[in-house]
């Protein structure tokens, strides 16, 4: 081809993608943004979402009309996101362990993990903090092991079911603490496990901060380690459990929203902007914050990275644990 000749389509390739981003910017949004929520009305990721809503709209400059569609483990919400027009007036909030667990214990998802979306950010995260019960003589996470190798197969930790991010968290804690312990999974978890901890029935678990820290502040709960690579603001005093001596420990559940495959990076910027805006009023941030969340809105990058670093991380782990 005629080097001058292909000079020029290139450069009519480039003026073209301009022109088609500026077009994007200038006409999104257009109508209001839906927001999927696969979880129940009422919920606390409803909860959020809402709150989340009511200033978003302001910053995007349309009505926000969320939209529950519940189901297991919120994968309806991500199969109807695959399914979705890619013009930005529907984005699906979602939760790490959809995304990243379920698709190593469910065959037919009805989506691929790892491609039907567009990242845009992770909203919202928090740690893990591992509880024991009162009566346990232990104060920290040395002498839980300790306690846990001298008495092999004795010890018990809760979950919300199997497959649960409370369930792997234990599992990983297991495996790199190299410990023998029973789990005992419960259906729903929530309330029915955090009461078996402090009644003693169960021996310890791994609590979502936010849960957890009524049962903290009242002294019913010991927290002995939180699990993300860095300490809680809610719980500052509370090492990581990286810090206790277990290395490469760092996991945290996160919240966030995505886009439906292929939606335009025009768009995507827009969107993220807009988040952000309405992540950091304080209306929607204040009560996050003294709940325990730590809200820090990602770049589409890192979540894509974060959802492919959790992916790999829970993979091995469910295969070699047996979860089903």
């Amino acid at each position: 081809m005629n080097r001058t000749l292909l000079t020029v389509l290139l450069l009519a390739g480039v003026w073209a993608g301009v022109v088609t981003s500026r077009a994007y910017s200038q006409t999104f949004p257009s109508k209001p943004v839906r927001i999927i929520v696969g979880y129940p009305a009422g919920g606390e990721s409803d909860i959020i979402v809402r709150r989340f809503g009511q200033v978003f709209q302001g910053t995007i400059g349309q009505p926000v009309i969320v939209d529950n569609r519940p189901s297991a483990a919120g994968i309806l919400g991500s199969v109807l996101n695959a399914q979705a027009a890619p013009d930005g007036h529907t984005i699906t909030y979602v939760a790490s362990p959809t995304q990243t667990i379920n698709p190593h214990l469910q065959k037919n998802l009805g989506f691929n993990p790892l491609a039907d979306y567009t990242p845009i950010t992770i909203l919202v995260r928090t740690p893990l903090v591992l509880l024991s019960n009162r009566s346990l003589p232990v104060g920290n996470v040395a002498e839980l092991l300790a306690f846990a190798r001298a008495n092999p197969g004795k010890l018990t930790f809760g979950s919300g079911g199997m497959g649960s991010g409370n369930h792997l968290a234990g599992e990983l804690f297991k495996k790199h603490a190299n410990i023998d312990v029973l789990h005992v999974p419960y259906k729903g978890g929530g309330q029915a496990t955090v009461m078996d901890v402090i009644n003693g029935t169960l021996s310890f678990m791994f609590g979502v901060v936010p849960n957890s820290i009524p049962f903290i502040r009242n002294g019913q709960l010991n927290p002995l380690a939180v699990s993300s690579r860095t300490r809680s603001a809610a719980l500052p005093n509370v090492p990581t459990v990286i810090e206790t001596g277990i290395p490469n420990f760092d996991v945290s559940i996160w919240f966030g929203f995505e886009g439906p495959p292929k939606l335009p990076k025009p768009i995507v910027d827009v969107l993220s902007a807009a988040i952000r805006r309405a992540a950091s009023d304080p209306v929607f941030s204040r009560p996050l914050l003294e709940a325990g969340y730590d809200v820090a809105p990602s770049s589409p990058e890192e979540m894509e990275a974060k959802i492919k670093s959790d992916y790999d991380l829970w993979g091995p782990l469910v295969k070699e644990a047996k979860i089903e």
